[in-house]
Formats: structure tokens, sequence, C-alpha cells
């Protein structure tokens, strides 16, 4: 695999490279779906055994994106490719030429659960978001039952994919409230720390994550800020982003008060969010983020763009939305200023919020919800022979 990938980046030309790989990845994938529910119980057996078009493997702990539900699912549910009665597939991470899959699955009788995450559109990928609706679309139509992360995802899928005649429900993302949890160290005194969580892979995030911090520290000069994951956007390398990065910080002379923590495990991951005091999360219309689930079941109050789906996550008293222009065709950056205005209020008040934000976590993400309703779900489609 790494050797294709290596030679389609050195030989075809950057805007044709995703459609190839795609394709060549689809067609060896084929080639292990053969057997696909050939050995699949009869109808009066409704034992969900679930199969998900790939191995999910997790030696790590670095998982992430769509395959953590994968996870989750895996660790409640059989898994098998020659005995599943169901695929189920997330949008944002299903293998290439997963269609191929799942009409062969279909016609051997197997059940298509989609998950459905955010879509592409003109403001997010502004070359690449049709080609990625066009494959994401042709499986949104297959399915048998659709589970969307949020409403902001349902309403982005009949925007851009269409209406879809399956049955469907909405389900958010869940967190393991007893491994996310608030760890007895010295919270809430100083400094202040910010923490700017998952991977930058857009510039604007940083950005205005590192603009929040220099606003913040006209009012608290104490305060840091940390980022995690990898510092690298528009395929430029993450040296020379890191020197853009830096060049920032010099300018806004907060030289003193960022850190660059790096990618770690979800082994690591507690530890990391109990460093902090608040979530500083700067994407525009995010659908359903795993990453503020996370931090809210570790006690940490959120500031956010209030679009997309993150107003759906956070609830009263568990943070503070800025309010911002939801816009498909246009990225409208946040604004830092009000987003610090939202840091400062926070912390003015930092030990409620924290305990709220614990609390509507554990109330309202919890694992046990998460994978009763998929039970009721896969239990439903087995027992009916139709949409």
């Amino acid at each position: 695999m790494n050797f294709i990938v290596k030679k389609i980046k050195k030989y075809i030309p950057e805007k044709n490279r995703f459609k190839l790989k795609r394709y060549l990845f689809g067609f060896i994938n084929s080639k292990n779906w053969l057997d696909v529910g050939i050995n699949k119980f009869n109808s009066s057996d409704i034992k969900p055994i679930l199969y998900f078009g790939q191995d999910i493997i997790d030696e790590h702990g670095i998982t992430f994106g769509g395959n953590v539900k994968l996870l989750w699912l895996q660790n409640y549910f059989d898994v098998s490719i020659k005995h599943c009665n169901i695929i189920y597939l997330v949008s944002s991470s299903f293998p290439a030429g997963a269609h191929r899959l799942v009409i062969r699955a279909k016609s051997r009788g197997v059940k298509f659960v989609w998950n459905q995450n955010g879509v592409s559109y003109p403001a997010s990928e502004p070359k690449l978001w049709k080609t990625r609706n066009k494959e994401m679309s042709l499986l949104f139509h297959l399915a048998d039952y659709i589970i969307y992360q949020s409403h902001f995802c349902k309403s982005g899928a009949d925007k851009y994919l269409g209406k879809a005649e399956a049955k469907y429900e909405i389900i958010y993302n869940s967190v393991d409230t007893k491994f996310y949890k608030v760890l007895e160290v010295s919270r809430h005194k100083k400094p202040l720390t910010l923490l700017l969580g998952g991977n930058q892979y857009r510039k604007y995030r940083l950005d205005v994550a590192l603009r929040t911090l220099a606003e913040v520290k006209k009012i608290i000069k104490d305060v840091r800020l940390v980022v995690t994951g990898k510092v690298t956007w528009d395929g430029v390398d993450e040296d020379k982003c890191l020197d853009i990065a830096n060049n920032l910080i010099k300018r806004l002379n907060i030289e003193e008060n960022v850190e660059f923590l790096g990618k770690f495990t979800q082994k690591e991951g507690p530890a990391i969010y109990n460093k902090a005091d608040i979530l500083l999360h700067t994407k525009f219309m995010d659908p359903c983020p795993g990453i503020i689930l996370e931090a809210m079941s570790c006690g940490l109050p959120v500031v956010y763009p209030a679009n997309g789906g993150l107003p759906e996550l956070v609830g009263e008293n568990c943070g503070i939305g800025v309010l911002t222009e939801e816009n498909y065709e246009n990225k409208i950056i946040p604004n830092y200023i009000k987003l610090a205005e939202g840091v400062i209020k926070i912390a003015d008040n930092l030990r409620e919020y924290s305990e709220n934000a614990r609390k509507h976590a554990f109330d309202k993400f919890n694992m046990n919800d998460f994978v009763a309703k998929h039970k009721e779900i896969f239990t439903h489609i087995l027992k009916n022979k139709t949409k």
C-alpha cells in the first residue's frame, strides 16, 4: 500500500490523486470481500453479527475519527466477515470501493447500516467536495437504516446527498465516562490552561487559537495554550507549518505561553485533558466531534463557534458558544475576540462550568445508551425483510 501511495504522489498530478487512490484501493479491497456473508445465519436468528469492511485494530491506542465508533461496537457485538448479517459503515472512514461490498452483501441478505457524519461542501473542500459526496451518496442511498450523528449531519446530508428512503435516528457520539474522567490532580490553579485538541490540519484553526490566547493574556497574564496533534496543512511539511506558527507566536508576544504537545494516544488522553482547564475548539461547522465529549467528560468546559453540530453537544452552562454564521459556500472564521471573551467569562466561574460539563457528558453521552440504541436498531432491521 505504501509503495502504491508513493508512486501516485510522484507521478500523478495532485488534482487526480484522490480519485485514483480510491479506485486502486477499492479494487484491492474487493478481493477481500468475496466471502462476505456467505455463512450468514438464517433470518430466524436475530443476533447481530457485524462487519465493517475492514479490520479495526488498535494496537497502539492511536485510532481516531470514525473508526473509534467501530472499536466501541466490536467490544459489544460479534464481528465476522463470513457470518455477518449487518454491514456497518461510517461516512468519515469507509474503505475505498465500499459500495461493491454493500451490493454484494445485500444480494446475500445482509443488512446495511450507514452512520452519517458530516458531508463535504464548497467551504470545507473547494476542490474535492463533489467527488467525496458522490462516493458517499452511493452508500447513503443503499442503506437499510441511517444513523445521523447530529441534526446538523442530517441537514447537511439532505442538502448534498438527497433525502434517503431508509428509516433513521439521530444518535450522538458517545464517550467512555469511566475512562475519560476528572483525575485527582491540581486543577483550576495557575496558569489558566487552554487546550486546542485534535490535529492541526487547517491553518485557520491554529491561527484563531493563538490570537484568542493573545487576547486573553491582555486580561489574564498567567495563561497558556497547549496544542496537540500534527501541525500541517495544505500538503506543507510540518516543520514549515511550525515555522509559520512560531512567527505568529513571536508577533503576538506569546512565546512563553504556547506548548506544542504533538500526537498522543487514547490511553494518554485523560491525563492530557486533565492538565487543561478549558477546551478551545475553533473548527468551523464541526458536525459531531468526539473531542468535545471527551473533554467535557474530563470536566473541561468548551469555548467554540456556535454553528455546525456543536450547539447540540455543549449543554447550557457547560461552555460558551460564539455566534458564527453557518455558510456552506464560504468559510466564516470564528471571531477570536469573542472567543477570548468566552474564555475570560468561564475563568471567572471555572469550577461550576467544569462540574456542569462532566455531569452533562455523563447524563447525555454515556456508552450504555449508545450501545442500547444500536442494539434496538440491529434487532429491528434483522426482524424486517424490507426497509
